[in-house]
């Protein structure tokens, strides 16, 4: 079977720009179309290569110390670990072609930044199939890795995995999932003594594990480990998914505007939600001082050891409510026990379960041009456009 694809007409009919659109593949690479206007963001791709071609148009790519000026029908190669910024002072039309492992604005997320999910989206009003051709769907999802760090929220990231997968595959399917931890003391030895790159290193050797088992993506059901993770995300082969990434687009999609965030000390302290909402243009809160160490305490004394007590929820509930009156119009539910205390039901405002959520997201992944369709950020199935019979 071919199928015949114009990426002049597909990134001619695109109608949002900076949102890039799979037209093809070719063995671990996509072949993108993209319409551009203004400036993406400062951001490089540590472990790929990219490729631009200018389709229509003049681009500019922004280099530390130099720049490269393309006009229609020339191409650039920007190599891995290279800072850059494309900026097109008027309307460009693209060709890019990258591998499946490249995040589309790298190593920062901001406003413009889009999942591979939206990048596999139908063109609308064309023919073009946006994700892999049809002869190389594999029909099998991908294989989630889970670097695990506190048993009860690993556990429930695992569940959520397995139980939503099954009404959109079928009963009792889900992708293969392969979970690896090292003991939570390992981690908090690091943590306690402001350890980061040493935390880091043991996320990855966590990593390895996996990678060498099969995953072929990986995700972390621990926000405040985040921050290591941060340091060390690129060295891996597989991508990782980043829980705070998901909580700020699952906000975005729910037209929430302040956040107040909730989680171990580490984390509400920490930069992990507060430079990833800001860039997301999400405003956040967090609980005065006193909030913040008792509920450390309840994490560390109750959630993680399966203990969850009414008087704690009563007193979640409360400081929620102090939340919502300093203009929160949503909390996160920030590390990944918290929800087995508290779900969006008894809270006083509406939650986003940081641990469902990265769990869905890896889902979503999981499915990416595997079965003729995608899941959006929403969890629904979005079709993928064929090709037309007998081509």
């Amino acid at each position: 079977m071919s199928f015949l694809t114009s990426p002049g007409i597909a990134a001619a009919s695109l109608t949002e720009l900076w949102s890039p659109r799979v037209v093809a593949e070719v063995d671990d690479a996509y072949v993108k179309v993209a319409k551009i206007h203004g400036s993406l963001a400062w951001h490089s791709h540590n472990q790929e290569d990219e490729l631009f071609f200018v389709l229509k148009g003049h681009l500019r790519i922004e280099m530390d110390g130099h720049k490269v000026e393309l006009d229609e029908g020339e191409l650039h190669v920007v190599p891995k670990g290279v800072r850059h910024n494309p900026v097109a002072d008027e309307e460009c039309h693209l060709l890019l072609i990258e591998r499946k492992s490249t995040l589309h604005t790298g190593n920062v997320t901001t406003e413009k930044t889009r999942s591979l999910a939206e990048q596999l989206r139908p063109i609308a009003g064309t023919g073009t199939f946006s994700g892999p051709t049809p002869t190389r769907r594999t029909n099998r999802a991908r294989h989630v890795g889970i670097v695990a760090v506190s048993a009860e929220g690993a556990a429930l990231c695992y569940r959520t995995i397995c139980a939503e997968s099954a009404p959109i595959l079928g009963p009792h399917d889900h992708p293969q999932v392969t979970m690896h931890t090292y003991p939570l003391a390992g981690y908090m030895a690091h943590v306690e003594a402001d350890r980061w790159q040493e935390a880091g290193e043991l996320l990855l050797s966590s990593a390895d594990v996996l990678v060498r088992a099969g995953a072929e993506l990986l995700i972390c059901p621990d926000n405040t480990l985040h921050r290591a993770l941060d340091l060390v995300r690129d060295r891996t082969p597989v991508p990782w998914l980043h829980i705070a990434e998901e909580v700020a687009a699952t906000a975005r999609t729910r037209g929430f505007r302040r956040l107040g965030v909730l989680g171990t000390r580490y984390l509400m302290e920490g930069p992990v939600y507060r430079k990833t909402l800001l860039a997301a243009g999400i405003g956040h809160e967090i609980p005065d001082a006193a909030d913040r160490e008792r509920i450390n305490a309840i994490i560390f004394d109750e959630l993680v050891y399966g203990r969850f007590e009414e008087p704690s929820r009563r007193y979640f509930r409360a400081v929620i409510e102090a939340l919502g009156a300093r203009g929160c119009d949503a909390v996160v539910l920030g590390c990944t026990e918290i929800p087995l205390l508290i779900t969006d039901a008894d809270s006083p405002l509406p939650a986003i379960d940081s641990t469902r959520t990265l769990a869905r997201a890896a889902i979503r992944e999981a499915m990416v041009g595997t079965f003729g369709w995608v899941l959006d950020p929403e969890g629904n199935k979005v079709e993928l456009r064929q090709p037309p019979e007998g081509q």
